[in-house]
Parts: C-alpha cells; sequence; structure tokens
C-alpha cells in the first residue's frame, strides 16, 4: 500500500511536464486551458499524474504505415 507521501511523489508539477514534453510552462498551461491535458487542482496547486501525461503524448502520436 502506497502512503500518502508516495502518492504525492507520482504527481507531476506543470513545470515537471513542460520538460517531459520539452516546451514551456505557458505552453502546459494552455493545453490545460483548452482542457487537453488532464489535471488535478488542489486548492490553488496543479498537479499532473504521469498516466495522464503518457494518455496525452498518445494522442499526438501519428501511427506510420506500413
Amino acid at each position: 500500500m502506497k502512503t500518502t507521501s508516495q502518492h504525492a511523489q507520482a504527481l507531476l508539477t506543470k513545470q515537471e511536464v513542460a520538460q517531459n514534453l520539452n516546451v514551456c510552462l505557458r505552453s502546459v498551461e494552455n493545453l490545460m486551458a483548452a482542457k487537453r491535458i488532464e489535471y488535478l487542482r488542489i486548492g490553488r496547486v496543479v498537479r499532473i499524474r504521469p498516466e495522464a501525461l503518457e494518455r496525452f503524448k498518445q494522442s499526438l502520436t501519428i501511427e506510420a504505415i506500413q
């Protein structure tokens, strides 16, 4: 069973997502405003689940034609 601190570590900040996608922080904020990426709002704190980031990246993937 995961502890609270392990759950918190699993969540990503906007800055971490920006680094992962190699874009600026404002681009991540724009994606969130357009509801293109799922996020959690806990009070004023915003976090993104790693699986939400992976789903977003999968949605951008274009399959090659064989």
